[in-house]
């Protein structure tokens, strides 16, 4: 099962948090919902930081230079991929395996559980991303359009990962999430 998914912005300087949302629910002690959002925000943050910080080691190793400004028409379309575990306490009570995807400025994460099927995973998040770049914002848009087309966000997230739970998807059932989609869509 996903236990979240986020988006992100993965441009040179502080790493900021656009969109998330949580399936699962880890903690039931938490005393109220204010401590538990707090905490969410908390973990999410620090998970936000391990990508940001892997996708630009990685940038620099590579000797790709990404700029606030602009980006060039081969760095729009590139996608980057990784995967990365999180120990048990740090800063999930059981461990975690995180998923992530960059493409023009925003990075897609899941967290998920150590033993869900990773081919399958990172075939829903690029479906994920091909959806939400078509349906919310442009490539070559801000990140920050997404903050902007939330319910689009949530429509999608919930349409293509239902309850975080990855599911098998031919090219019949995209078509057909793409006509629900689109029907969702119309009215916001």
């Amino acid at each position: 099962m996903v236990y979240s998914f986020l988006v992100q912005t993965v441009t040179p300087g502080p790493c900021r948090l656009l969109y998330s949302t949580f399936f699962g629910c880890e903690d039931d002690n938490v005393a109220s919902n204010d401590s538990l959002r707090s905490k969410r925000k908390r973990q999410l943050s620090e998970v936000a930081q391990q990508v940001h910080a892997e996708f630009t080691f990685r940038s620099s190793t590579t000797g790709t230079k990404y700029h606030v400004d602009g980006l060039s028409e081969e760095q729009l379309a590139a996608k980057e991929m990784g995967t990365f575990s999180l120990p048990r306490g740090c800063p999930f009570k059981e461990s975690k395996v995180v998923l992530w995807l960059t493409q023009a400025k925003c990075g897609y994460v899941f967290i998920m559980d150590p033993d869900e099927n990773r081919m399958l995973a990172e075939s829903v998040l690029s479906q994920l991303v091909k959806q939400i770049d078509t349906n919310v914002r442009k490539q070559d848009e801000a990140p920050s359009k997404v903050l902007l087309k939330v319910d689009r966000m949530g429509a999608i997230v919930h349409l293509f990962l239902p309850n975080g739970q990855l599911q098998f998807m031919n090219h019949r059932v995209i078509e057909q999430y793409q006509k629900e989609l689109d029907i969702l869509l119309a009215g916001k």
